[in-house]
């Protein structure tokens, strides 16, 4: 009988940590798209260019404080530094999202497998359409 609830019981908990991490990444792709929707806003309003490289302004102007599962890098998925881009990784490196800028033009998307499927979440294009996302 153990055995039996056992097999019943461990997929289960394994498709709700599954989702929980989904629902996490999501949550965080929409944190990062309001970031830059309001970075945007400072850009139209007072010409203040979103932030370079330097992975810590521009990590402090996307979330005023970072999830303790959650890392943050400046650069593309492949790891190069690009200017103002930045990556968000959940702690078990699958879960991953992505903010990308041609200032003031800015992509998010997000991934659940590491960067083989990325789903974009949205941004802001006022016709400069030079923004870069895998």
């Amino acid at each position: 009988i153990i055995g039996i609830l056992a097999a019943i019981a461990v997929p289960t908990i394994f498709n709700a940590q599954t989702k929980a991490k989904e629902s996490a990444t999501k949550a965080m792709a929409s944190n990062v798209l309001a970031a830059g929707q309001s970075l945007y806003a400072q850009f139209v309003l007072d010409g203040t260019a979103i932030p370079a490289v330097d992975a810590g302004t521009l990590a402090a102007d996307l979330m005023s404080s970072l999830p303790p599962e959650w890392t943050f890098d400046a650069g593309n998925p492949d790891g190069a530094l690009i200017a103002r881009s930045a990556k968000f990784t959940y702690t078990d490196n699958d879960y991953v999202v992505y903010f990308r800028s041609n200032s003031p033009d800015f992509a998010v998307e997000y991934t659940f497998d590491n960067g083989t499927n990325y789903v974009n979440v949205g941004g802001q294009t006022g016709g400069n359409k030079d923004v870069d996302i895998p």
